[in-house]
């Protein structure tokens, strides 16, 4: 396993030099805000050190999208691109949102795909005064039923062409919001049942603990004891009853137990992958410091 960093909050190529230097055991995770530019740049630095690429890398358009079968053909098409990509990198891991209740591709772009959850016809099952979040009614719907029963027949379809590059595909948990699928820590260990790999992000859990109300802590280690976890993605936010916000900022700031987590993850081997937008060298350094404390 290993401490790593996503370079979504990475935002010169002097800032990634030095963290690469600082950190030599560190690994890293392309994300998909990087351009083609960027990445060249970087893996000049970096090279040989790529533990996952999050897809789509580089940046395109929209997201895949498992979950709607009319965007299967474009969305398995270039997450196979991004599949042969990561194989050449020597990345193992891929790392996906696996999809949406939503009809068609989502945009990238931020404001963007928020105008789409806002516009996705699920208006009844947004929580009051917090319209990007949803309630847990909105996980029993029909609508997010089928489209969740779809996404994992097509994850089964591209896990298996991946596996055979050597890439493991990593669904990752996304915030509980209308249009989205994939939050709750049973969701994902009834994945792992059916032979699929996961990117547990403990941010967006850390948001669907405060809007579901269930134990963080316990969650996470009950979801990488299942044994499906390849990789993490590490970052925190202050959201709790009634304040909920994925604000994807240091790991340690909004989570007491980061310890207990760490501990866990070390023991089933599971990548660690700060994913924060501020501050990054700082947050490997506190995970680098953990896991060096860490029980064996």
């Amino acid at each position: 396993m290993s401490i790593g960093l996503s370079l979504v909050g990475v935002k010169t190529i002097e800032e990634l030099k030095i963290i690469a230097t600082d950190f030599p055991e560190c690994v890293f995770e392309l994300s998909y805000y990087s351009t083609p530019e960027y990445i060249g740049r970087a893996l000049t630095l970096i090279a040989g050190r790529i533990a996952s690429v999050h897809s789509l890398t580089p940046r395109r358009e929209y997201f895949p999208n498992l979950g709607c079968a009319n965007a299967w053909e474009w969305s398995q098409r270039e997450i196979l691109t991004d599949g042969r990509y990561a194989a050449s990198l020597g990345a193992k891991n891929i790392v996906l949102h696996p999809g949406y209740a939503i009809e068609g591709l989502v945009w990238t772009d931020g404001e963007k795909r928020m105008e789409q959850v806002q516009n996705c016809g699920l208006e009844q099952y947004a929580l009051p005064g917090f319209p990007k979040f949803c309630t847990k009614e909105y996980l029993s719907s029909p609508r997010y039923v089928k489209c969740f029963e779809t996404m994992v027949e097509n994850a089964l379809v591209l896990t298996k062409a991946l596996s055979e590059m050597g890439v493991n595909l990593c669904l990752e948990n996304l915030p509980p919001r209308p249009g989205y699928l994939l939050f709750m820590p049973e969701e994902m260990k009834k994945l792992v049942q059916k032979g699929l790999k996961m990117c547990l992000d403990i941010g967006h859990m850390q948001v669907c603990a405060a809007v579901f109300d269930f134990d963080l802590t316990k969650a996470i280690c009950s979801v990488i004891e299942s044994g499906g976890v390849e990789t993490m993605h590490m970052h925190s936010n202050p959201s709790r009853k009634g304040l909920y916000t994925d604000s994807h900022e240091g790991p340690a700031l909004y989570n007491k137990d980061l310890g207990i987590i760490v501990d866990c993850a070390k023991k089933h081997n599971v990548n660690m992958i700060s994913e924060v937008v501020d501050n990054p060298y700082d947050s490997v350094e506190v995970l680098t410091d953990l896991f060096s404390k860490s029980k064996d």
